[in-house]
């Protein structure tokens, strides 16, 4: 994905996205994500690739603690 902003998600796992497969986040916004387990903008699943460039993970919430990201 490219140049969006995400805004407000909820989700068990992964408030912004949920990732099993291949995943680059370039010049985005992930913001106000709340998830209720892990990842509270991006969970990146068992065997899953995600690499973020030039991006900004801002205000999410995971109740696990993990707010940003989950690998």
């Amino acid at each position: 994905m490219r140049a969006l902003t995400l805004r407000d998600g909820l989700a068990t796992e992964g408030g912004g996205l949920y990732n099993a497969g291949e995943l680059t986040v370039l010049d985005s916004t992930l913001i106000g994500h709340t998830a209720t387990g892990a990842g509270g903008a991006i969970y990146n699943s068992t065997g899953g690739t995600l690499i973020i460039r030039r991006s900004t993970l801002t205000e999410n919430t995971a109740d696990d603690g993990n707010n940003g990201t989950y690998t």
